[in-house]
């Protein structure tokens, strides 16, 4: 199966404010809400910023200028803002328990997490590490999930629920990746560089897996609920256990947007 390709990013903006106009017709008494986190903004990079500023926990950041933070890195790097719409298009895609990108864009933690730790790494890219660290840690206490600014995670990525999910320094997470809550991507030891895992494309990371170390899970493969992972995957396998073994499968699915859970 060749993973689907995803819409100009000017469309999904377009489809995103045309969602919120019917969605505030549906339920008025969100209409004040939605049309101040999405309508009232020119661009979607400005509605974005807008959403990162208001769901960092205010309990560490009120002596920060959070709003001069993100719109420094959404304006340095305006890849922020387009791999942010490609992850926004992953979740509608991929979960059945979306009805609207409204739904995706304001209420989902993994997206937001995601986007919050897009503006961390910006700052880590640019040798501001401490300011990163700091950016990470209100990011934990907003939305209980721990995403290292080092790592390094393309676009189109759905990460469903996302309590609890821990990623290290030196991961990778290559394009069009599905992560479930409680999943660990950990290092072992104490020795630097790279000591975290890579995931491929097409990856899905089923509920509380643990992949440990610098290993690789190749393109197309799936790790399933509660495994703990200590060697590499091959391409278009399943892994399963503890410790994870090897399953082979249909090579045609991409398990990143089958989503399928079972072995």
């Amino acid at each position: 199966m060749t993973s689907p390709q995803p819409q100009d990013t000017t469309n999904l903006w377009h489809t995103l404010l045309t969602a919120s106009t019917v969605v505030s017709k549906e339920e008025p008494a969100l209409a004040s809400f939605i049309h101040q986190a999405i309508s009232s903004w020119p661009s979607y990079s400005e509605a974005l910023s807008n959403l990162i500023i208001k769901n960092l926990n205010p309990s560490k950041s009120s002596q920060v200028s959070l709003e001069d933070l993100v719109k420094e890195a959404l304006k340095g790097d305006p890849n922020i803002a387009s791999q942010s719409l490609f992850d926004l298009q992953a979740i509608q895609e991929r979960d059945p328990a979306c009805k609207s990108p409204v739904e995706a864009f304001l209420f989902y933690r993994g997206f937001k997490a995601l986007q919050c730790y897009r503006v961390a790494h910006y700052f880590w890219s640019s040798q501001r590490h401490t300011l990163a660290r700091y950016l990470q840690s209100v990011s934990v206490e907003s939305f209980s999930m721990d995403i290292h600014p080092g790592a390094r995670i393309a676009q189109g990525i759905f990460i469903d629920h996302g309590t609890g999910i821990v990623i290290g320094e030196t991961a990778i997470i290559e394009k069009n990746v599905s992560i479930l809550h409680n999943v660990t991507l950990g290092g072992t030891g104490k020795t630097s560089g790279a000591r975290h895992p890579t995931i491929r494309e097409g990856v899905m990371l089923g509920a509380g897996c643990k992949i440990l170390g610098n290993i690789t899970v190749g393109k197309n493969s799936k790790v399933a609920a509660g495994s703990i992972v200590l060697q590499d995957v091959p391409d278009n396998t399943t892994a399963v256990g503890i410790p994870a073994r090897i399953v082979e499968r249909d090579k045609s699915e991409v398990p990143a947007y089958e989503m399928k859970q079972e072995i």
